[in-house]
């Protein structure tokens, strides 16, 4: 059987109910993200830990293994020790907190109002990706996480990220229309000068003016959100 485990090191941000599960049996678990992005801090802390716990910031290498004396399972017996843990007969069922069910539920396709996602999350200005209805953060979610009322659900990197898409479409879009509009007011412009209006002619020349300077303006904006940046974190030329 396993070396029994007395104390362990969290060395990524991890949620309090995951902790928690650690605590009630007895384990001693440190919580200290900072090591996660620090390996010469955390191969000095790590000789002092039964065992690791990690997302996905800590790189566990060869040469923190040298450091972890103490680790109750090599690597090599991870296979073992699942097979041990299998024949174990299972512990009490722990209660499932009434948020997480709710979420499962959501995902699940139940259909709820405003009035049951307000219980684990508050409406935001921000519409939702997907749908367009109004995204509501979730309270104390980490990362930062959002949900609206159909059950989509976001991190605030992938709603910025699908927002940046919508964005640059409708400049795209924006950038064709006005694109054409300057096309054919210059059509109507030459055939207002060919039947002998000059003064029509002359508004519709200016009117084209006016849009392909708006056009440029956008194929400018648009170039610029797709441009490649340098190490200076501006534009390459």
């Amino acid at each position: 059987m396993p070396t029994p485990i007395k104390k362990v090191l969290i060395s990524d941000t991890l949620s309090p109910a995951a902790i928690a599960i650690f605590r009630e049996r007895g384990i001693q678990a440190d919580l200290r993200p900072e090591l996660g992005k620090d390996k010469e801090a955390l191969a000095a802390a790590i000789g002092e830990y039964d065992g690791l716990a990690v997302r996905s910031t800590t790189r566990v290498t060869a040469a923190l293994l040298e450091k972890a004396g103490r680790l109750a399972v090599p690597g090599a017996r991870i296979g073992d020790v699942l097979a041990d843990l299998a024949q174990e007969r299972a512990g009490p069922r722990l209660p499932v907190p009434p948020e997480i069910r709710l979420e499962v539920d959501i995902a699940a396709g139940e259909r709820i109002d405003s009035g049951v996602l307000r219980r684990i999350a508050d409406p935001v200005p921000v519409s939702c990706p997907h749908c367009g209805g109004v995204l509501s953060e979730v309270r104390g979610s980490k990362p930062l996480r959002f949900r609206c009322q159909v059950g989509h659900a976001y991190t605030a990197e992938a709603a910025a990220k699908a927002q940046e898409g919508a964005v640059d479409e409708a400049m795209r879009v924006a950038l064709r229309i006005v694109g054409e509009r300057a096309e054919l007011v210059a059509r109507m412009a030459a055939d207002a000068r060919a039947n002998g209006r000059g003064a029509v002619a002359e508004m519709y020349e200016a009117r084209a003016a006016e849009y392909r300077d708006y056009a440029d303006t956008l194929r400018r904006a648009v170039l610029g959100a797709v441009a490649p940046f340098g190490g200076d974190g501006e534009p390459e030329a």
